[in-house]
């Protein structure tokens, strides 16, 4: 799968990707896959010495480009206490709570972030995601201009079932439950973001509902009319179409008998779904029907990369969400 999502980079390009949960073995294995291919420079926080034995009794020894880095050291808690109380004092966090703070492995690392001594962070096997997003909200924080933390999956189709396109954004899927017409514009933003890093081709966002060009007069419909608009007045250079039935967004055919004098190219490769709802169901519907590869959800709207594991997930899950945090790093 590494090779559906990138190509293998010298050394000292590698994004610095630290994994806060060292103690899952599920973990280790993709950091060991990761570090083989070459996709990233892999950070574990923990004893260095057990990490290196549990390494080698993987059949994985030196040399390796896997970091370990201690994160119960007095000398570091103490500096990224600092970190975290200069962050957080305006919101009456004290110094001493902040030394507490540091014994959550999944704080160290997204200290570690936030102080540029890594480039991202990726939890979530052994941590809730309420967790997840909670630190990376308080500690990293939105982008400027970003008001809410969206999410997408990549879908990665094998040459059976790529007849549309061989990468597609599906968004959101995990975050957002019922987005109003503004808030789908901002997943819309996002989403066009993160496909001009990893989709090979432009954007062409598709805005999804029931009803295409007006077929059909529902509030449902007018709000994902709407925010096609906004998210056009913001991004007036790409191709972006709404509200449009997923069959028009993707056939060209059925484009010009629905939506004859739309200025749009199908098929569209980032499809904006109006609901969680819609957006979950469709992507697991896709996954299974089409044995492609779901790799997410990868959050966006944050100021840096941060991303979040099902604990549920599987290595081939760990090494693709790295092989995309890589990518979105650079």
């Amino acid at each position: 799968m590494i090779d559906a999502l990138g190509t293998a980079k010298d050394k000292q390009q590698l994004a610095r990707i630290v994994l806060p949960e060292s103690g899952d073995m599920r973990i280790l294995q993709a950091a060991i896959e990761i570090d083989k291919a070459d996709m990233a420079q892999i950070i574990l926080l923990g004893d260095k010495k057990q990490l290196e034995q549990k390494l080698a009794a993987m059949n994985y020894s030196k040399p390796t480009s896997i970091q370990v880095v201690d994160n119960r050291d007095t000398q570091l808690k103490k500096h990224y206490a600092e970190v975290l109380w200069r962050k957080r004092k305006h919101k009456g966090l004290a110094k001493h709570a902040a030394q507490n703070q540091l014994d959550k492995a999944l704080t160290f690392a997204l200290l570690m972030l936030e102080a540029a001594d890594a480039d991202a962070v990726i939890a979530g096997a052994d941590t809730s995601t309420q967790d997840v997003v909670r630190g990376a909200l308080q500690i990293i924080g939105m982008k400027h201009g970003c008001q809410l933390v969206s999410s997408f999956f990549l879908m990665v189709f094998d040459d059976t079932h790529s007849h549309y396109a061989q990468q597609m954004i599906f968004a959101d899927c995990a975050m957002n439950i019922a987005p109003d017409a503004k808030q789908l514009a901002h997943i819309a933003g996002s989403s066009i973001k993160s496909a001009e890093t990893i989709l090979t081709e432009a954007p062409r966002v598709a805005f999804l509902s029931f009803s295409t060009n007006g077929s059909a007069d529902h509030e449902l419909a007018r709000k994902v009319k709407l925010a096609t608009q906004l998210t056009k007045e913001c991004y007036p250079h790409y191709q972006i179409i709404g509200e449009v039935q997923v069959d028009a967004a993707l056939d060209k055919n059925v484009m010009d008998a629905k939506y004859p004098n739309a200025e749009f190219t199908p098929p569209a490769n980032v499809l904006i779904f109006p609901s969680l709802e819609a957006a979950n169901i469709s992507y697991k519907l896709v996954q299974r029907l089409t044995n492609a590869k779901a790799v997410g959800p990868i959050l966006q709207g944050l100021n840096k990369p941060v991303n979040d594991l099902s604990r549920g997930c599987s290595v081939a899950d760990i090494v693709n969400t790295i092989a995309v945090t890589s990518q979105m790093s650079d």
